[in-house]
């Protein structure tokens, strides 16, 4: 099944689960490159994925891509350092067990953080016995720390209202913007900002893509790209404010 997907200059890079990838450029349309990213595993589900601002040499044509297992407290750290090349893991990164449920990360890449969306309880489908979404603020390591870092002090902690399904996500501009829902009825994107500790804004989306959200990513200036269960690809434009 597709998961997580990221943008980098004409390339998505969707991921599917149990680790696979495809490679589309955007320009075409067109399928450019499988294969696995790294770790495979049959817990690695890539439910989000996110490029970095980083390159593991000068000389790649890719930034390091971030990746969430969400069935592990697990985020794998991989290099693509061109099309002819197979992806390469450069570090893991455990976190605490305290972020909660189904892994979902995002990064703030300029200040070094990382901002965990995870579950209350073990149930990502309803909000039986008063779960909740918690936000999770970690800081995020070099890698010059090695290959495996573990992280075991959470920062800062808020918590939002249950939603079914945490999708595809990513973070701009002091936001985390991130997709939810597992059907028509429950798809939204919401706009959450990790300094007021709050949903800031929630956008409904069951009418625009009558399909379950699977990758959010940013395009551009002013554009996001969002990836559907069954294969179709949307570029939404936002006007600034």
């Amino acid at each position: 099944s597709r998961q997580g997907a990221a943008v980098y200059g004409d390339y998505l890079v969707h991921a599917h689960d149990k680790a696979g990838v495809a490679i589309f450029s955007i320009a075409s349309q067109k399928v450019v490159k499988t294969g696995e990213l790294q770790r495979y595993s049959p817990d690695n589900h890539c439910n989000n994925i996110c490029f970095s601002d980083r390159f593991y040499e000068k000389s790649d044509k890719f930034p390091l891509l971030y990746v969430s297992e969400n069935h592990t407290s697990d985020i794998d750290v991989n290099r693509l350092s061109s099309l002819d090349s197979e992806f390469q893991l450069v570090q893991r990164i455990t976190l605490p067990k305290e972020i909660g449920y189904y892994l979902n990360a995002v990064f703030d890449f300029k200040n070094n953080y990382i901002y965990t969306v995870c579950y209350h309880e073990k149930n990502w489908r309803t909000n039986d016995g008063g779960n909740y979404l918690t936000v999770s603020k970690l800081r995020l390591p070099a890698l010059a720390e090695g290959e495996h870092v573990t992280i075991d002090k959470i920062i800062t902690r808020f918590n939002i209202p249950f939603r079914t399904a945490t999708q595809g996500a990513f973070f701009a501009n002091g936001y985390i913007v991130h997709g939810f829902g597992d059907n028509e009825n429950n798809v939204a994107l919401e706009i959450i900002d990790p300094g007021k500790k709050k949903v800031a804004r929630v956008i409904e989306a069951q009418d625009v893509f009558h399909d379950e959200i699977e990758g959010v990513a940013p395009y551009g200036d002013h554009s996001v790209i969002v990836a559907l269960q069954h294969g179709k690809v949307y570029q939404v434009d936002f006007e600034p404010r």
